[in-house]
């Protein structure tokens, strides 16, 4: 997997199969006075919700769900907002459609999930994603592609104020939580739908954005209802609070670095994700949720020549995510790389431990012994190289001049005369000088 440099990171894609027994994704509409209730039920991993135009329509995407053979796909309702539900099933799930009654608006909804269960509440029209008056075309904020599941609001607007530069002010009423998948939309138009999703509102005065909930009530006399927190439980509501703020900057962070990785931009997007990593260590279930990071530290190091710092990524992998290959391997490579024979030879003979049909690793290690002046290792090391790979001119010349440096002239001769028979040989312009070196070595001329 790497040839002195890291070329590549493996991703495994695994398709959902529903197990023995799962439940099937099945809707139940339930009039309720001015709204309509759906109830979806089955089993899924994850769902998210979002509201799509032309025509108007809810999608609710189920990751883990299946529809049995047979299944009605599609069911006419009687709601005053909606006109059909239809069933599409899709690679990892199945999404469920709720199509708007009028196919220009969209109507109001809620959703809610409890043990299993996804209530989705149909109210009304929902407010115009566009402000009165105002045509689409003045939407000029950067295009920004998101896709949050039930992340809390708060979050959300942080992220939005990095976005945008501007001070953001969220009301102390403002709550909840934003599922909603957005690809290639202006910043200021994303904002204005996940407001209007969760009946908000916002003010803009001097570059201060401030939201606050959408007034339902006239404005009158309040009361003001607290809770006192007993002393005894301060602390641990303090170490509550720091962790959320933690978790609230590392989620800022995370976005910031995709945006500089997604531009380009690596020597930014490494010291951002450095930061996050410094804020998680301290937390053993966040690294290993988030072991990922690791993996992209080592080969951000690499890419950017500070081999010190890919070495103790690597460690710190290794700590993290146990018995992996690949951090092994990187610590070796950079271990030798930054001349540290010892700790090289170590993490080369760990990572080989785990598997030895890995033929960067092989070539890698196979190199490493041959310029530590270990030539029989690496002769170990190209002979199962060759084992599994076959014939290779590169290695093979490298078996070749470890025959003849160790004065094994026989051996180095017959390995000479087999890659010059090889067909790569006159394409990387190599005859002339393995020829040259059939006649230095054997004593001997050779008809071409």
């Amino acid at each position: 997997m790497f040839r002195l440099l890291i070329t590549a990171l493996v991703f495994s894609i695994l398709l959902s199969i529903p197990a023995f027994g799962a439940q099937p994704v099945t809707v139940k509409v339930i009039p309720k006075g001015d709204e309509t209730i759906l109830q979806i039920e089955g089993d899924f991993t994850s769902y998210k919700a979002l509201g799509r135009y032309s025509p108007a329509r809810l999608i609710m995407e189920l990751n883990g769900a299946f529809l049995p053979p047979g299944t009605k796909r599609e069911l006419q309702i009687k709601s005053p907002f909606a006109s059909k539900v239809q069933l599409i099933p899709f690679q990892s799930g199945v999404s469920v459609v709720v199509f708007s009654k009028d196919p220009k608006e969209l109507f109001k909804y809620y959703v809610e999930e409890n043990e299993g269960v996804i209530s989705v509440s149909l109210r009304g029209k929902a407010p115009s994603v566009l402000p009165k008056n105002q045509p689409p075309s003045l939407y000029t904020g950067q295009k920004i592609t998101m896709d949050f599941f039930k992340t809390d609001i708060h979050n959300v607007m942080r992220l939005f104020g990095e976005i945008t530069g501007k001070n953001i002010v969220l009301d102390e009423r403002v709550k909840g939580e934003v599922t909603i998948s957005l690809k290639d939309v202006p910043w200021d138009q994303a904002l204005e739908m996940i407001l209007d999703a969760n009946n908000l509102i916002k003010e803009e005065k001097n570059g201060v954005i401030t939201i606050r909930p959408l007034p339902t009530e006239p404005a009158g006399q309040g009361v003001l209802v607290s809770t006192p927190i007993p002393k005894e439980r301060l602390g641990a509501v303090r170490e509550w609070s720091k962790e959320k703020a933690k978790e609230a900057q590392m989620f800022s962070l995370f976005y910031k670095a995709k945006v500089l990785e997604a531009e380009g931009d690596l020597r930014e997007s490494f010291k951002t994700y450095e930061e996050v990593y410094r804020l998680m260590r301290s937390n053993e279930s966040l690294m290993r949720a988030n072991g990922w990071i690791l993996e992209f530290l080592c080969e951000g190091a690499f890419k950017l020549g500070s081999l010190e710092k890919a070495y103790y990524y690597a460690k710190e992998a290794l700590k993290v995510k146990g018995e992996e290959q690949w951090a092994a391997h990187v610590a070796a490579i950079s271990a030798a790389m930054i001349g540290k024979e010892t700790e090289a030879k170590i993490y080369f003979d760990m990572a080989m431990s785990m598997g030895d049909t890995n033929p960067d690793l092989l070539l890698n290690y196979g190199l490493f012994l041959e310029n530590t002046g270990n030539g029989e290792g690496a002769l170990g090391i190209y002979k199962r190289y060759e084992e599994l790979m076959g014939p290779d001119l590169d290695v093979g010349l490298r078996v070749a001049r470890i025959y003849k440096e160790a004065g094994d002239k026989e051996r180095a001769c017959q390995k000479y005369r087999e890659l010059i028979t090889y067909s790569s040989v006159e394409e990387k312009g190599l005859t002339a000088a393995i020829y040259e070196n059939i006649k230095g070595t054997c004593g001997e001329g050779v008809v071409k």
